[in-house]
């Protein structure tokens, strides 16, 4: 703020418009140094010559009395009149100075002496203290701000107080959090613990880098189904992975359970397609199909619970009883001829090669696959070029009574036959 000093005007015989050189004293005024101005201080200038003036701030100097000149304004536009050396130099005040900050050393407000004990209503738009300001109750026009000295203190500085103890309880231990915490991101440098009913995760994508998951933790019994329930919304039941706790079994399949769902689960098991699937308990896959370890038949009835395309067994017996094709049938193990799956009796007779009496139609049939043992009651089975008065390698082996033909010999036995391939006294039928 501009320093203010009473009666100050003087000449000055400075030309051109830079620095001027403060002259004497006008009739009935006084000098800068006079009117207390000290060095250094910055004063409200006007400068007069003819019909020229100019309003400005300037910096007194002591030494050499001068004074610099900033321009607010001029008669020449806004910029510095040039001097002519016959102008006078005058410390005035400007409107700025009074409805700017006012800096109040003294003096009354309504009659009330400043810096009394009686409180006088006034209005300022900005209060400078250089002291200590007292007060009773803050108001901005609608809203009142009551602080105590403590409250204030709170808010001395930005190391102390209210800083500090903001720093205190940046680093809490265990923070407590009530209502709902928002925020944008999280980065967690230790665990995760959540405690409640249902925990929500709606991304795109979740990417986990753990080794295992562990579900259901904490049970000291369980009575309930657990796995992985997928949400298929309209397109139909939900899919789920997991296991099923009152069969004690895994179980892979649908059902209407979502994953709020408890308790034991109606799932129907869904189709599994796999490229191999290794079954390591081998007794108990050969007791499911029927044979002991040597591939024997063990009188243990194979029930196919689907359909059954291909079947390719190596060193197993199969066995097909009470098959009558000479009626349509359905149910039974379908039977193929390259590939075409028999839908009905007479197809089924035509990939044999039989026709309904069972005999022999001339109609070849070639496995796709090996074929270690074979029985079928009631059905004729023709071997075609098949040379067994020397001894053959590869050839469809020739068993009776399961065992099986290693030599020509062997297989002539077998089909009770001699080597110009006649049939003996006795005939066999083949299942």
């Amino acid at each position: 703020m501009a320093v203010l000093a009473n009666r100050v005007r003087v000449t000055t015989s400075t030309t051109g418009t830079g620095t001027i050189t403060l002259g004497s004293a006008a009739t009935t005024y006084q000098t800068f140094a006079e009117a207390g101005v000290s060095n250094g201080d910055v004063v409200r200038y006007l400068i007069e010559e003819g019909t020229n003036w100019e309003i400005g701030t300037g910096t007194y100097t002591a030494s050499g009395t001068t004074l610099s000149r900033t321009v607010s304004e001029s008669s020449n536009s806004g910029s510095a009149i040039t001097l002519a050396g016959n102008a006078t130099v005058s410390i005035v005040s400007a409107a700025e100075d009074v409805t700017s900050d006012v800096e109040i050393t003294g003096g009354t407000i309504d009659n009330a002496v400043i810096g009394g004990t009686t409180a006088v209503a006034g209005t300022f738009t900005n209060v400078t203290s250089t002291g200590t300001l007292t007060y009773a109750t803050l108001n901005d026009g609608t809203t009142s701000l009551t602080s105590t000295v403590a409250e204030l203190n709170y808010s001395d500085g930005v190391t102390s107080n209210i800083q500090t103890q903001l720093d205190a309880k940046a680093p809490l231990a265990s923070p407590a959090f009530t209502g709902t915490a928002t925020g944008v991101n999280l980065t967690l440098s230790g665990d995760l613990t959540v405690n409640g009913t249902t925990t929500t995760l709606n991304t795109t994508n979740t990417v986990v880098s753990d080794n295992l998951l562990e579900l259901n933790n904490g049970v000291s019994s369980n009575a309930n189904d657990s796995g992985i329930v997928i949400e298929r919304g309209s397109t139909g039941d939900n899919a789920f992975i997991g296991w099923d706790e009152s069969a004690d079994e895994f179980i892979l399949g649908t059902t209407t359970a979502t994953g709020s769902s408890t308790g034991d689960l109606t799932i129907t098991a869904a189709p599994l397609t796999v490229s191999v699937l290794d079954v390591t308990d081998a007794a108990t896959t050969r007791t499911n199909l029927g044979v002991d370890a040597a591939g024997t038949d063990n009188s243990t009835d194979v029930t196919l619970a689907g359909s059954l395309d291909y079947l390719t067994l190596s060193g197993q017996q199969i066995t097909l009883n009470s098959v009558d094709l000479t009626t349509d049938v359905t149910g039974i193990l379908p039977i193929a001829n390259g590939g075409t799956n028999a839908s009905t009796a007479a197809a089924a007779r035509t990939n044999l090669g039989v026709d309904p009496a069972g005999t022999d139609n001339s109609t070849d049939v070639t496995l796709a696959g090996s074929l270690d043992y074979l029985t079928l009651s009631g059905q004729q089975i023709t071997l075609n070029s098949i040379d067994l008065t020397t001894d053959v390698t590869g050839a469809l082996p020739i068993a009776n009574g399961g065992t099986n033909a290693t030599t020509a010999a062997a297989a002539r036995t077998n089909l009770d036959v001699d080597q110009a391939g006649t049939a003996v006294a006795m005939a066999i039928a083949l299942g």
